[in-house]
């Protein structure tokens, strides 16, 4: 038991390990390409007009080798709201008080390789504003998972910490047959 539980962890710690590899080897690209475009425009330091510039990066071909960002949902992509719900309870998991729209929008960019655009701003705020399913830190601007629920009192009864109501007199013994 205790043996498949560490087999079946070792398994998800690797394949994680193998996304984070594969992001990093799509950021190492683009870093590359950014440091040839560097060097292209350097050459090129001739003014030219920002129309021309633009209709030239826009009809740019991207490179078979790139990673593509979606701008589009694509099919079978778990909805906006649960995708705002993991990055926060990734967050929550690595100890961080929480996260920005940005932080948000890369995350689900590095995970789904979806890029969500405005929604990182405008879901979460609809979380913690109208749905209240999501906390937010005024302060900082943070969004976060709201805190784990605590007991709730039951006048007459002791909640150990635990959460579960201790009485006595309500012990229950069960009777033949599995019945009371």
């Amino acid at each position: 038991m205790e043996n498949e539980l560490i087999t079946i962890r070792e398994a998800e710690l690797k394949a994680k390990l193998a996304r984070l590899q594969e992001s990093i080897a799509a950021i190492e690209q683009e870093l590359s390409e950014l440091e040839i475009a560097k060097g292209v425009l350097a050459r090129l330091s001739i003014k030219k007009p920002a129309a021309v510039v633009a209709t030239a990066l826009t009809s740019a071909a991207p490179r078979s080798g790139a990673a593509k960002i979606s701008q589009k949902k694509p099919e079978g992509l778990p909805s906006i709201k649960n995708l705002v719900l993991e990055a926060l309870m990734d967050a929550r998991q690595r100890g961080a008080a929480g996260m920005a729209p940005k932080d948000i929008r890369e995350f689900v960019s590095t995970r789904y390789s979806y890029e969500m655009g405005s929604s990182a701003n405008t879901v979460p705020s609809r979380m913690w504003r109208d749905e209240k399913l999501i906390d937010k830190n005024t302060e900082t601007g943070l969004f976060s998972l709201p805190e784990k629920e605590k007991p709730v009192d039951v006048p007459g009864k002791e909640v150990s910490s635990t959460g579960l109501i201790s009485n006595p007199e309500q012990v229950r013994r069960a009777g033949p047959g599995g019945g009371p």
